[in-house]
């Protein structure tokens, strides 16, 4: 039950694409817009066994480990943009509308 909790309904917020790119979202903001949990995002963000980071860009506000994660809107919409995969099936299909054409 204490998950639900910490989980914001998607459907209540406004689409990302309307807000300012300079806009400063929490991370149970971002969990929500992309559709994972908040304890997900947060492990995104940390280097586990010698992989990197994952996840959009954010920052620490403050100094220590009680700072708080904050992202910008604009970063969150380039991960997402930058996470875009098509199939091979996508490419025919495309493929078969150019040479109807």
């Amino acid at each position: 039950m204490a998950r639900a909790a910490n989980r914001i309904d998607p459907s209540t917020l406004p689409a990302l694409h309307t807000l300012d790119r300079g806009a400063i979202l929490t991370p149970r903001v971002v969990a929500a817009y992309l559709g994972i949990s908040p304890n997900t995002l947060d492990k995104w963000r940390r280097p586990t066994d010698g992989r990197p980071t994952r996840g959009p860009r954010y920052r620490r506000l403050g100094d220590g480990p009680k700072a708080r994660v904050r992202y910008l809107a604009g970063d969150v919409m380039d991960y997402i943009d930058s996470n875009v995969y098509v199939t091979d099936e996508t490419l025919r299909q495309q493929a078969a509308a150019r040479s109807a054409a």
